[in-house]
């Protein structure tokens, strides 16, 4: 017989909202910050520290990327950029989905900070 409880709040809260899973990471949406999770390490950006969220799709040759800009962002060559997750033609619907959610909620975060 198996137990189960209910998640506190704290619990709940460090759960993601939404994960996507790119070429050469993973991204991970949280109610207040964003995580670029790689193989041997993640980085935390909060949402309303990003000023740009960008999402070029994949070409013929070249995959696409989700790069977030945000204050303090070294501005590189953005496929091997540290802010910048990598995606195949076929995980596009999921990136675009990830974007679009992650764009609200920057924009709720921005306006909550005023």
């Amino acid at each position: 017989m198996a137990f189960f409880r209910r998640k506190t709040a704290k619990q709940q809260e460090q759960l993601p909202v939404a994960v996507v899973r790119g070429a050469s990471g993973d991204l991970q949406l949280y109610e207040h910050m964003v995580r670029i999770q790689r193989k041997n390490q993640g980085k935390d950006i909060l949402l309303s520290t990003i000023s740009s969220v960008h999402l070029s799709r994949p070409g013929f040759c070249a995959p696409g990327y989700l790069k977030l800009t945000f204050p303090g962002s070294q501005e590189t060559r953005s496929l091997i950029d540290e802010n910048t997750v990598t995606f195949k033609r076929s995980q596009q619907k999921a990136f675009d989905q990830f974007k679009a959610e992650l764009d609200r909620r920057v924009l709720a975060a921005r306006t909550a900070s005023r």
